[in-house]
């Protein structure tokens, strides 16, 4: 072999080498990037970033506690019926009871490391829950959408409660208003600021529009007379007929997850596929067998929510942290009994 040609398979050699090299770099600096993108989107979030088995050992709890409630929250109703999960007052009111307690949950995660502003930030979140979780039993009583889902996208989309858009709008879902003709061809014609608040459509119990920077600068977010009217139009927009594989349709996914169950995404990923989403080890970190509610959350992502790529993550542990299953369990209890 010549000099020449050993100097070139040399060359070829180091080349080589350093290409692979740079490559292992990449992708290195590429997963840790991501990683740190998506480390941040957590940061000032008071919850547990892992999904637990609570709700199941809560399943057992519901067969021995549900009747023991000193505290139980009353949805109005007047096609009421008595049954073990719920009770009917003479003036038609039934009462739901749950095993939820602000203090207990507030106990335990101070004993899982709770502190400082994170603990403060739970107490803001037990409070909104406090507060809220009468809407979110009615809502998933009268249009079955699970009031864990409600309570968890609220608590995010709004900051529990504090966001400027949900002190402004009383819209704690950030559900945006959709344009008339004659804005989407303003959109079209990239003539932003000509948008007025009439180039969108005003959408009932909606009462108009505000405008905030969100994904554009012209966006218009639905605005409300009440924080109620906000979960009631969440549940219009969640329950509405659509064909599922479309952005923008969420209602197959409460027929398709149920409380009280466990979904393998390696298996129970027809969805994934409709949505061509096919790799179901990417949504929770390798982890595939996960609650109904972890599996609504993804369900709601794939359909085009929320642009957050961690926004199904933040949803589950939301409710995982903070035991919102067990509002579901109470209602559907009831509903289960009372049919």
């Amino acid at each position: 072999m010549s000099k020449i040609q050993t100097a070139e398979q040399g060359l070829n050699h180091f080349l080589s080498a350093l290409f692979g090299t740079l490559l292992f770099l990449i992708l290195l600096f590429c997963g840790l990037y991501f990683t740190k993108e998506n480390k941040e989107e957590f940061i000032g979030l008071p919850v547990v970033e892992q999904l637990s088995s609570t709700f199941l050992t809560g399943v057992e709890e519901l067969k021995t506690l549900a009747l023991s409630i000193k505290s139980p929250t009353a949805v109005p109703t007047n096609q009421a019926k008595a049954t073990n999960a719920t009770t009917t007052k003479d003036d038609g009111t039934i009462i739901i009871h749950s095993t939820w307690s602000k203090e207990r949950l507030l106990e335990k995660l101070a004993s899982k490391g709770f502190k400082g502003g994170k603990l403060e930030k739970a107490k803001i979140y037990t409070n909104y829950i406090d507060q809220h979780k009468v809407l979110a039993i009615q809502e998933m009583y009268f249009n079955e959408v699970w009031a864990s889902i409600k309570l968890a996208q609220a608590l995010l989309e709004s900051d529990a409660g504090g966001s400027k858009l949900a002190k402004a709008s009383n819209n704690h879902f950030g559900i945006k208003a959709r344009l008339t003709k004659t804005g989407q061809q303003k959109v079209r014609q990239k003539q932003y600021d000509n948008l007025k608040d009439n180039d969108f459509l005003i959408t009932q119990p909606a009462k108009g529009v505000y405008n905030i920077t969100d994904d554009y600068p012209y966006d218009r977010f639905e605005t409300y007379t009440q924080v109620a009217h906000s979960y009631t139009r969440h549940s219009n927009l969640v329950r509405r007929d659509c064909q599922m594989g479309n952005i923008g349709c969420y209602s197959w996914i409460w027929n398709h997850f149920q409380p009280y169950e466990n979904y393998d995404l390696t298996v129970s990923n027809s969805f994934l596929h409709t949505f061509k989403k096919d790799n179901p080890r990417a949504w929770f970190n390798g982890q595939t067998e996960i609650p109904y509610y972890a599996a609504a959350a993804v369900g709601l992502k794939v359909s085009g929510y929320a642009t957050s790529a961690t926004y199904h993550q933040k949803l589950a542990y939301i409710i995982d942290t903070y035991e919102l299953w067990r509002f579901d369990y109470a209602v559907w209890d009831g509903k289960k009994q009372k049919g």
